[in-house]
């Protein structure tokens, strides 16, 4: 299986859990594995473009490794974007948590030994840098209703402590 074919298939197999906009669901609506909303899928597949711009997605993806993902690395932080400057740190970041998605299918999938994850294998350094102050810090919408019901349970179990006006007040 080649690493481009393991991403579509990964693709595929995520927008298979993803709310469908048919039955009411918006861009933010979680899909049923609690994570992935159609807003990160959209980002995930930007993600694969950018990567496969500068990636042979015909590799095999059992031989995908650090070195290719040094290599990709170095050639998009080159990479123009859109608004004309270079990719940001928070788009490259994107890309890794992409491939790493993809190690994990393919190590369930059985197209790569248990462990093979090359993501995992780069160093610290080599990894982009998003900013502490970045403002891509922030909880989906279905996060903060979670949040708010949460703080609102534990508010009724205590009586006291206005919990859930406190929460609503920060987010």
């Amino acid at each position: 299986v080649t690493v481009g074919a393991a991403a579509a298939k990964w693709l595929a197999y995520k927008r298979t859990l993803a709310p469908q906009p048919e039955h009411g669901s918006d861009r933010t609506s979680v899909a049923s594995d609690g994570f992935t909303s159609l807003r990160t899928l959209a980002r995930y597949e930007q993600a694969f473009v950018q990567a496969f711009d500068v990636l042979d997605e015909e590799l095999p993806i059992h031989q995908v490794s650090v070195k290719h993902l040094r290599e990709m690395l170095a050639k998009l932080r080159q990479k123009r974007s859109r608004s004309g400057g270079t990719l940001k740190a928070r788009s490259l970041h994107q890309v890794l948590v992409a491939f790493k998605q993809v190690f994990a299918y393919a190590q369930g999938e059985r197209w790569v030994p248990d462990g093979y994850d090359p993501v995992a294998r780069l160093t610290r350094a080599e990894r982009p840098r998003t900013p502490k102050d970045s403002d891509t810090d922030f909880l989906e919408f279905w996060e903060v209703r979670a949040l708010l019901d949460a703080c609102a349970a534990v508010e009724r179990s205590l009586r006291y402590v206005p919990l859930h006006a406190l929460i609503a007040t920060w987010v």
